[in-house]
């Protein structure tokens, strides 16, 4: 994440978090479908997946909540 100071980090954590969970929700329930059964979040696959779309997406993401933060403070 960028040293910005201007960023309030406990907002943008606020943020973020929702984001992620939803990330890890939605693996889990395609992980599931794959399977043919439930799938718990904290599956290593899952959590892998996971891993791998924040480290893919992460500033797509740092950007969204950038967004957000911005129409929050107008």
């Amino acid at each position: 994440m960028k040293n910005d100071p201007d960023i309030d980090f406990d907002k943008f954590i606020e943020i973020e978090i929702p984001i992620i969970e939803k990330i890890i929700q939605n693996e889990a329930w395609l992980e599931g479908e794959r399977r043919g059964e439930y799938v718990d979040p904290n599956d290593e696959i899952v959590q892998e997946k996971v891993r791998q779309i924040i480290l893919k997406s992460g500033n797509e993401i740092y950007n969204m909540v950038i967004e957000k933060l911005k129409e929050a403070s107008i």
